[in-house]
């Protein structure tokens, strides 16, 4: 009972803040970025959320497992963008990196939430 309460409110958390964000963007849009989306943001989060989360699953390293799928994912954006380049905007790259993690760790957590209710 304990997990569900605290996954939960990593669940909550994540949802308001990304809402908040979204409305800072909507009322500041001439101050705000617009290469960054809210999501964007809410990384560094969205990854000790996980690492929570994947704690909650199991006593075997998944996070180690989660980490190392992000680094694979991160070295074939590396190798997709520099194939065929000599130079590289590292503003696009970087974009296109943290775009991936984004998608990498949602995945993870969500993955981690499913495991953690069937569990």
């Amino acid at each position: 009972m304990g997990w569900t309460n605290q996954l939960l409110v990593q669940i909550l958390t994540l949802i308001l803040l990304y809402i908040i964000l979204l409305v800072l963007r909507m009322i500041s849009k001439n101050n705000w970025p617009t290469w960054i989306h809210p999501l964007d943001v809410l990384l560094p989060l969205l990854i000790v959320f996980s690492a929570i989360a994947l704690s909650a699953v199991s006593v075997r390293p998944l996070f180690l497992w989660a980490v190392i799928v992000w680094l694979i994912v991160g070295v074939g954006v590396v190798w997709r963008t520099f194939r065929g380049r000599q130079l590289v905007a590292y503003r696009t790259f970087l974009l296109i990196y943290w775009r991936f993690s984004d998608i990498v760790w949602l995945i993870i957590y969500v993955l981690a939430i499913i495991g953690t209710i069937f569990h």
